[in-house]
Formats: structure tokens, C-alpha cells, sequence
């Protein structure tokens, strides 16, 4: 439905440009189409892409009623190819107003976006008026776990580490964005070798351990995710995890100057975020 409207999927929530219309005629007027173009865009998802779907499954494999952060971001080739209209129509019949959220910027009218909102969601209930899509009651539970694909033929390999983070209204979800910024990220087709800021991605290009590696810190409604996903040779994995770990490790007991002062401008907006949200609670 999103991609008929030019939109993206999150695990928690649909994205649309401008104020589109919540039609399931107009979501659905070339839905064979729609589902071929989404069959051939799961074929060509990265390695990186599907492990992420993969660490999400485990981590969160019996989620409450209405929790996703288990399934397949862009879905299966089988849940793709049973898609009906009838389906579409059902997600549209739980859309109601207090799960719509419509964001502005620039330099626009407020008046003319509210009187366009209006008039495009305003036959919204103001509630969900039924119990087919139910609301998340339980917190999703983090599982420890792991899930191992191998390929016998393929030199390299996918791999990612998870530890539960950080729901968006934790205090500490800027923390571990600033924790993984400072982690760093590494691609050894940009070039820059280990003249990269972060001090694990120097020792990952140092030591050539990996062709790419990548922190992140994901936040959801109720749990979060963070830790790295990185592809290496096959036969380096060993000597990748013995510099990544206690780079993970050490920031539980803080991080040198040398190195927060040596931080990207990412990081430098990530702490004034922070810094804001503790001025705010502390005024609360």
C-alpha cells in the first residue's frame, strides 16, 4: 500500500508523502503489479538487509497482539504473493485518528496544512471503533538467541550482534545513539582506510578484518535494538569479534576525551538532543 503511494515502511509505522488519500481502491488499482515489483525488490535485498530481518525475528519471536517487530521488513516471497485487496482493506479499516500523525516543515501556512489535513483525514474516528487491529498491551519481549544461515559456497559472511536497547521515550535512547555514532561505521570502498574517526572501525580496517561493519542503535515504541552488523571474509570472523567485543565492552566504563572530542558532527547533535531532553525532564 505504501509503495503505491510512494511511501516506505517502518517496523512500526507507514510513511506517505504529502497528504495522501487512505484509499484501498487507490492502494490496490494494480496490485499484481505492485506485488511483482515487490518480489523482484526481496530478491535483490543486501545480505546487511536481510540480516537485520533475521536479528529482529530472533530477538522478537512472541511479540504481544499487534507487535511486527518480528516480521520481515519488506515482507516474504510467500506473504508477497498471497497479498489481496481484501488484506489492504483491512489494514485501512484500523487507520483511525489517534494513530495518524501528519508533520509539515518549511516555510508553509500552518492554517492552509491544517485545513488540507482536515480535509483529507477528517472522516477519521477519533478511536479505534472496533477490535480487528488490537493495540500492544505487553511490552515486547527481548529474547536471547541466535539464528546461523550458512552458505558453504560464499567466501564471506553476514553477521550481526543484538543486545535490547532503547524504546524512543527512554531517557536513555540518546545515550546509545551517541554510543553507536561513537562506535562508528566502516566500507571499504569509501576509501578512507583507518583514517576513520571511530576507533573499533580503525582497528576493523587496520587489520582488514571486514569489507564493511556498522553500529546502530534502534529505537521502537516499547524496546529497542542495539549492537552492529558487519560482512567479513569467511576465515577472519574470529580475529573481526576479538577488536569488535571489547570495543562494545569498554564504553560500559566510559569513553576517553581524546576520543569523544575526536567524534563526528552526528554525535555532536545526538548530545544536544540529550541534553535538552534532561533540561526538559528536570524542568517537569
Amino acid at each position: 500500500m505504501a509503495t503505491s503511494l510512494g511511501g516506505s515502511v517502518g517496523r512500526e509505522h507507514i510513511s506517505l508523502p504529502g497528504l495522501a488519500t487512505l484509499s484501498a481502491d487507490a492502494a490496490t488499482s494494480n496490485l499484481d503489479v505492485l506485488k511483482g515489483n515487490l518480489a523482484c525488490k526481496l530478491a535483490g535485498l543486501s545480505y546487511e538487509s536481510q540480516m537485520m530481518d533475521h536479528l529482529h525475528a530472533t530477538a522478537y519471536q512472541n511479540g504481544p497482539l499487534g507487535n511486527s517487530l518480528g516480521n520481515a521488513l519488506e515482507g516474504s516471497s510467500d506473504s508477497v504473493a498471497s497479498l489481496t485487496s481484501d488484506d489492504v482493506a483491512s489494514v485501512l479499516s484500523g487507520v483511525n485518528g489517534s494513530n495518524v500523525v501528519v508533520v509539515g516543515t518549511g516555510a508553509g501556512s500552518h492554517d492552509k496544512l491544517v485545513a488540507d489535513a482536515e480535509k483529507a483525514y477528517g472522516s477519521l474516528s477519533s478511536a479505534a471503533s472496533s477490535s480487528a487491529v488490537g493495540s500492544v498491551a505487553d511490552k515486547s519481549a527481548f529474547i536471547g538467541s541466535d539464528v546461523r544461515i550458512r552458505y558453504d559456497s560464499h567466501n564471506t559472511a553476514t553477521v550481526a550482534l543484538g543486545f535490547e536497547g532503547a524504546s524512543w521515550t527512554d531517557p536513555k535512547a540518546c545515550s546509545l545513539a551517541l554510543m553507536s555514532t561513537l562506535l562508528g561505521s566502516f566500507t571499504k570502498s569509501d576509501g578512507f582506510g583507518k583514517n576513520v574517526a571511530a576507533a573499533m572501525c580503525q582497528e576493523v580496517a587496520d587489520h582488514e578484518l571486514a569489507s564493511s561493519i556498522s553500529a546502530f542503535s534502534l529505537s521502537y515504541s516499547d524496546t529497542g535494538l542495539f549492537g552492529m552488523v558487519a560482512t567479513a571474509p569467511d576465515n577472519k570472523l574470529d580475529d573481526l569479534l576479538w577488536y569488535v567485543m571489547p570495543n562494545f565492552v569498554r564504553l560500559a566504563h566510559g569513553v576517553s576525551d581524546e576520543e569523544f572530542a575526536r567524534k563526528p558532527p552526528t554525535a555532536e547533535h545526538l548530545q544536544h538532543v540529550a541534553n535538552d531532553q534532561d533540561a526538559n525532564r528536570k524542568t517537569d
